[in-house]
């Protein structure tokens, strides 16, 4: 189960970052305008290989992001497992591979709310962070604890992990 799920956090918990293993559909290069899509694509996949029990999830949804968030980055969308695959799987036309959340320092936050929140959230974070005289290390991690189609907007609970550089 991922372990970081207690939450909700203050506004920069510090913590550290547990090697959690994941499976991940993984994207290189996006822009914040592709996020939809290989969000939607990368749930549809995954969600397909839990049906076909070619994966076990343990715990809520997890996006990593690497680089900059306003020109290109990197991403990897997935779950927690039970046991991350050997290699890759193939569903919904994506590949699904092992992956781990990025372990170390960190500071966390809490959003309840929107995604459209989103980006005021990890300003408020990162600024926390240069506040305490700290780098940020370009990883970002977002849990996200609740299902879109059943849960209300302005209940939504999406836990913000800044990676700090060591």
């Amino acid at each position: 189960m991922f372990t970081l799920s207690d939450g909700p956090y203050g506004e920069a918990t510090p913590l550290e970052l547990p090697a959690e293993p994941l499976a991940v559909v993984r994207f290189t290069e996006l822009r914040l305008s592709d996020l939809g899509t290989a969000v939607d694509t990368s749930i549809a996949a995954l969600r397909e290989a839990f049906d076909a029990d070619a994966l076990v999830r343990t715990g809520p949804a997890i996006a990593i992001y690497r680089g900059d968030p306003m020109t290109l980055f990197d991403m990897e969308l997935g779950y927690p497992v039970q046991d991350p695959p050997e290699g890759e799987l193939l569903f919904g036309g994506c590949r699904i591979v092992p992956s781990a959340v990025p372990d170390g320092p960190a500071l966390a936050s809490t959003l309840t709310g929107s995604y459209e929140g989103l980006g005021p959230a990890w300003e408020r974070l990162h600024d926390a962070m240069i506040a305490q005289g700290r780098r940020p290390a370009g990883v970002w991690v977002e849990v996200y604890h609740d299902d879109l189609q059943t849960t209300p907007a302005h209940q939504q609970r999406t836990d913000l992990f800044l990676r700090v550089a060591d």
